[in-house]
């Protein structure tokens, strides 16, 4: 705590109050990319990043590392995520979605996750609705019992949360 982080499309700036340090694909081991989409920190004090190339990113311990199938991600190409209220995340992947807690990477595997994600959102602890191309999926309990409900779509192309949690 007490940085500053700033992701941009040409590489990370952590800064200090005093000086700033530029972290890039070329100098910091473990980036795959300079160009940065997303950035959200865990309860856990990890940066979690993703990049325009749908590489994620965790920064843990002076480390940059990728994160993707091999660590519990149902997919290697990230191109959702979101965060609960209590801080970990979700993110979505081109067929599938994962959670971030405590645990680490948990996969949820229910029949109707399958597909790209089209948009996440957390808005409360105990929801998390998904928008995959084919389905609208409300997860009830996503951290501990997961149960689905789910509605079909076509073509989803946005979803808005407004500000008591509903889509």
């Amino acid at each position: 705590l007490g940085y500053l982080w700033i992701a941009t499309l040409a590489g990370l700036v952590r800064f200090d109050g005093i000086r700033f340090v530029e972290y890039d694909a070329f100098a910091s081991p473990g980036i795959t990319s300079d160009r940065f989409t997303t950035l959200h920190r865990t309860p856990d004090g990890a940066l979690w990043l993703s990049t325009e190339q749908q590489d994620l990113l965790r920064f843990v311990d002076g480390a940059f590392k990728r994160v993707g199938k091999a660590q519990g991600l149902p997919n290697d190409l990230v191109v959702r995520v979101a965060q609960s209220p209590a801080g970990w995340l979700v993110f979505g992947t081109r067929n599938g979605v994962a959670l971030i807690t405590s645990k680490g990477a948990v996969p949820l595997r229910h029949p109707t996750l399958t597909g790209e994600t089209m948009a996440v959102h957390w808005p409360v602890a105990d929801r998390l609705w998904v928008a995959t191309s084919t389905r609208l999926v409300c997860v009830v309990s996503p951290e501990f019992a997961p149960s689905y409900e789910s509605w079909p779509l076509q073509s989803p192309v946005a979803t808005l949360q407004e500000h008591q949690g509903r889509l």
